[in-house]
């Protein structure tokens, strides 16, 4: 879920508001409306609003490719090595070009997050991290 807390439920009914006001209040299609949503999400994520200079943008650009080219080879052969237990996927992922360029690139403190479909990292890093046994 996207919101997890008291602090993003005044964002949330902003947003959900805003398309209400924007579907019932203009001529837009419901297309339009659903592209607009999607924005307004994308820029809720962490990140989001994050603007990339030229470099940071052509590196983003063949990442993608690269990742686009992996997924590509994945339904061509019907091997994905994300569906596949981790010790069956191990030499895959070890050769992947998209996973060893991740691998040297410096993660900060949020090396095994995922910013959507966890709770808030503030939550996170209040009740978890704080944790004797965690490290």
């Amino acid at each position: 879920m996207l919101v997890d807390g008291p602090s993003e439920r005044p964002a949330l009914c902003f947003l959900l508001l805003a398309v209400a006001m924007s579907f019932f209040g203009s001529a837009l299609s419901i297309d339009e409306t659903r592209a607009h949503l999607l924005l307004k999400e994308k820029m809720m994520r962490l990140g989001g609003r994050l603007v990339l200079n030229t470099k940071e943008e052509l590196a983003n650009e063949r990442l993608m490719t690269l990742k686009i080219a992996e997924m590509k080879e994945a339904m061509r052969t019907l091997i994905f090595p994300p569906s596949m237990h981790f010790f069956q996927a191990k030499h895959l992922i070890e050769r992947s070009q998209v996973f060893n360029i991740l691998r040297m690139m410096p993660k900060g403190a949020a090396l095994h997050l995922h910013d959507i479909g966890i709770v808030t990292m503030d939550w996170l890093v209040r009740n978890v991290t704080y944790r004797p046994h965690c490290h």
